[in-house]
């Protein structure tokens, strides 16, 4: 206390002293007694206090990190650190930063110890068949796999991919659809030999198909016997359910394509609200393809509100793809007014940014190019078009696709 007088600092209690040094129960110190102490302490005020203090933090964090990139393993600590780190601040970052080190320097139990999610805990939920944490950090690793050097590429991927927990969580969950006949595509077909798993064996058989058609038109049957479609992620279920009415729809089997809607509507319907998302995905993917706005309007219409009124459950491409559904379907009512209301508040800035989903920017253009009747709003589209059909190199998306992508009839 006297210590405290010398200085000119007055206010300060005995009983806050007390509590100072754990003689007293803690309380919540008001605004006045912190700056005060952080005065006695040579700053002018809590504020001044506080960012010195986290300046220093962060160096030392940036510190530990720095020598975590030389260690040869990662210990449950280690990884821990990390995580604490990514969840505090919300970012990726440390975790790319150590993969991109420890893939130069081709430590791969090292990047076996990162991807394990029995350690980094963040990779996966019982709530989600795929994490916001994977989902950021598989978009950062996917450009960096696609940026490298082709020789260093090669050298790599092998290795890489060798770790089921990086094949499934930084791969599988940021199919890259602009890239696959490029880099992705490369990966790919690098993983197709490796895989063990029935879940995995049938998730790269059903992508292979969908590939397979949008280069050729061709759509091969996928068959599984003793498949279990419960014990499977739901987004694994849509992806099953759209190639298997695209492939029916393509190869002209009413009956077999009415089977799979009819399957795909009963397990929809009895779903939770909060799995509603993970079923649509792929499912719309595939029903726009093949341009069945039928059941892409019945989708809308039993999810839109659960999924688009929780903010909890929707996302960017969530609102981005259910307006785009809307549009189309107004389109087809001869609603045009509504059409183009709904098609000029579609927010693309992020979808473009978006490793995952620029691809769907394809059928935005599509819809673009009927809806608009200004001449040069109308050739904009079609140029956007092609530019992505070029990109993606996918034979399907020509002038024919794009001419009659919609046409609009009066439905009862």
């Amino acid at each position: 206390m006297n210590l405290l007088e010398e200085q000119q600092i007055k206010g300060i209690g005995f009983n806050t002293l007390r509590r100072f040094w754990g003689l007293l129960p803690q309380t919540n110190a008001s605004q006045n007694t912190l700056d005060k102490l952080s005065s006695f302490l040579g700053y002018r005020s809590f504020l001044t206090y506080s960012k010195e203090k986290n300046q220093h933090q962060k160096w030392l964090t940036e510190a530990r990190l720095q020598q975590l990139k030389h260690k040869d393993r990662l210990s449950r600590s280690d990884l821990k650190f990390i995580q604490k780190m990514c969840e505090t601040q919300d970012s990726v970052y440390y975790i790319i930063a150590v993969f991109e080190h420890a893939v130069y320097f081709e430590k791969w139990d090292y990047l076996s110890d990162l991807f394990n999610p029995n350690y980094i805990t963040l990779l996966n939920s019982p709530a989600e068949d795929v994490t916001e944490y994977a989902a950021k950090l598989a978009q950062l690793i996917n450009i960096y796999l696609n940026h490298l050097p082709k020789p260093y590429f090669d050298r790599i991927i092998e290795p890489l991919i060798i770790n089921y927990h990086f094949r499934y969580y930084m791969i599988y969950s940021c199919i890259d659809m602009t890239n696959i006949n490029h880099r992705y595509g490369e990966i790919i077909k690098t993983i197709q030999p490796k895989a063990v798993h029935t879940e995995e064996q049938l998730f790269l058989a059903l992508l292979n198909g969908l590939w397979s058609y949008l280069n050729t038109g061709q759509a091969p049957a996928v068959n599984f016997t003793n498949l279990d479609l419960d014990l499977l992620p739901k987004v694994l279920v849509g992806r099953y359910y759209g190639y298997q009415i695209l492939q029916a729809k393509v190869s002209q089997n009413s009956v077999l394509e009415d089977e799979y809607w009819s399957e795909f509507k009963k397990r929809f319907e009895q779903a939770k609200s909060l799995d509603f998302k993970w079923f649509l995905v792929e499912i719309i993917h595939h029903l726009i393809i093949i341009k069945d706005f039928k059941k892409l309007k019945y989708l809308l219409e039993f999810s839109y509100e659960p999924v688009l009124d929780d903010i909890h459950l929707r996302s960017y491409f969530d609102v981005f793809i259910f307006n785009l559904i809307d549009v189309i379907i107004s389109f087809q009512n001869v609603d045009f007014k509504r059409a183009k209301v709904i098609f000029n508040q579609i927010d693309t800035d992020v979808i473009e940014r978006r490793l995952d989903r620029s691809y769907f920017l394809i059928f935005y253009h599509c819809v673009g190019y009927h809806l608009q009747q200004d001449k040069n709003l109308k050739l904009s589209h079609q140029k956007e078009y092609f530019d992505l059909a070029k990109k993606t190199q996918f034979k399907i998306f020509n002038q024919a696709y794009l001419e009659n992508f919609l046409t609009a009839t009066q439905h009862n």
